[in-house]
Formats: C-alpha cells, sequence, structure tokens
C-alpha cells in the first residue's frame, strides 16, 4: 500500500480560489490501435493513447473511456477507463503515454468497433457554473491470423488517420456552480486549438516499457499468469507511480495558483 504523507493529502484537497493559468493545450490522441489496421488476434492488445498538458487534464476533470465490440452482432467484448488526473502506466513526463489493453480471445479474428470518448469539464461562460462535456470518436479494426502481431512502434507512419481531442486552456476560475458535487474550481476555455501529436514517436524502447507496463496491469488484475514476484513487483511499481504523480500535481497547482 502506498502510504501518503497527511500533509500532502491536505495540499490535494484545497481547493482551487479564484487562479489564472498560463494559456495551454490539453491534448489527447489516439497512438494504438490504429484506424483500419489488420493485427493478428493476441491475448493481449495494446490500447495507448498520447497526452499533452497534465496539469491541465487534472483541472479540466478529464478521463478516457473507451470500448471494443463486435462489428458483425455488436456484442461487447471489452471496455476500459483511464483517470488523466493521475494516470497508471506512465511517468510525470508531458506529452506522455498512458496505456491499458483489449482482451480478444487468442486467434478469434474478425472486424472490430472501437469507441472511445474524452470526458472533462469546463466553466460556463454564461453563469461561471461547471460544465460536464466530452468528445468522442470511433474506427474499425481487423484480426486476421494472417496479420503480424501488434507492434507499438510509430516510426514511419503518418497522421492521415489519426484521431485526437484537443482544448485551450487559458485560465482557472472559481466555480459559481450550486451543486455540492461539484468542484470548487473550473478550467477556462479558449478558441479550439489544431492537435499536434497525431506524429508522436514510439521508438523500440519506449514500445518496450510500454509493453511492460501493460503486462504489469494484466498481471495484477488476474488477465495472465504471472509469478508472486512478477505480482509483487508490478504492485511496487504502481506505488511508485502513484507518488510520483502526487508530486507533479503539487507542483502543478504551486504553478497554475495565483
Amino acid at each position: 500500500m502506498l502510504l501518503i504523507p497527511a500533509g500532502v493529502l491536505l495540499l490535494l484537497s484545497i481547493p482551487f480560489s479564484c487562479a489564472t493559468a498560463s494559456p495551454g493545450i490539453l491534448e489527447v490522441d489516439l497512438s494504438f490501435p490504429r484506424n483500419g489496421s489488420i493485427y493478428k488476434p493476441v491475448s493481449l492488445i495494446p490500447v495507448v493513447f498520447s497526452v499533452k498538458g497534465q496539469a491541465l487534464a487534472s483541472l479540466a476533470e478529464a478521463s478516457i473511456g473507451w470500448s471494443v465490440r463486435s462489428d458483425v452482432n455488436s456484442s461487447l467484448f471489452n471496455v476500459g477507463t483511464i483517470d488523466l488526473k493521475t494516470p497508471n502506466n506512465s511517468l510525470p513526463e508531458d506529452p506522455y503515454f498512458v496505456s491499458s489493453y483489449l482482451s480478444i480471445q487468442a486467434g478469434i479474428e474478425g472486424s472490430w468497433l472501437f469507441d472511445w470518448v474524452v470526458d472533462y469539464s469546463r466553466c460556463s461562460p454564461k453563469d461561471g457554473s461547471v460544465l460536464r462535456e466530452a468528445y468522442d470518436s470511433s474506427f474499425r479494426f481487423t484480426t486476421s491470423n494472417g496479420a503480424q502481431p501488434p507492434t507499438l512502434e510509430t516510426a514511419g507512419t503518418s497522421c492521415d488517420n489519426a484521431q485526437n481531442f484537443a482544448v485551450n486552456v487559458t485560465a482557472v476560475a472559481t466555480s459559481r456552480s450550486r451543486d455540492p458535487n461539484d468542484p470548487n474550481y473550473c478550467a477556462v476555455l479558449g478558441e479550439n486549438p489544431t492537435a499536434s501529436l497525431c506524429a508522436a514517436n514510439v521508438n523500440a524502447s519506449s514500445a518496450a516499457v510500454l509493453n511492460a507496463a501493460i503486462h504489469r496491469t494484466a498481471c495484477v488484475e488476474g488477465r495472465v499468469n504471472c509469478t508472486k514476484a512478477d505480482l509483487s513487483s508490478a504492485m511496487s511499481f504502481s506505488s511508485q507511480q502513484s507518488l510520483l504523480w502526487v508530486i507533479t500535481a503539487l507542483g502543478a497547482i504551486s504553478a497554475l495558483v495565483l
């Protein structure tokens, strides 16, 4: 179990007062699986998003949801969520990658519909209350036993079929919402920016790190066979990640709040 000092928890629980953030772009790009691609059906198919603006993702309370269903009969196979405020399977870098996996039984061929959504909050331009909004997208990919196994390396890939989401966070303001469940702060958004991370580079070394992170998650969740040593190592790594993201969040708060 990760033990976070009480003082750290107190700082994280302090709501933002009226504050101003430097202009910044929050961007989420789907890196894998790829639109229109064909993969060999294996037990763990990576799900990877590239994210720019972790501090802004936290301010906007952003999260990613995704699902995979059969393109033939719409049967749901997998669902997943990734909290971008304190994401798993990533180190506090910017831009950074967050990862999960989908599990289609090995050897199963078919056409699949991948739906994904970014949920986030913003200040209402009318009354300063908190608005909940969402961006959603979808695409198809195929599994075939004659295809190559999935690979995360992106060298030489283009942005032609890239899918992404981006907002321009210009400031942070005190929320005027009367709903007690709403936060005391919200992100002020400007005009929609142009996305820029569609060609985020994943080299062989980065791909190996992401694959290891995905295997650790599958190990903890009992999706793959692993030894007690593997399980202990995976849980220890997750705790270290959580502490790093707490430290990063504190730094973001001190930098953004006046």
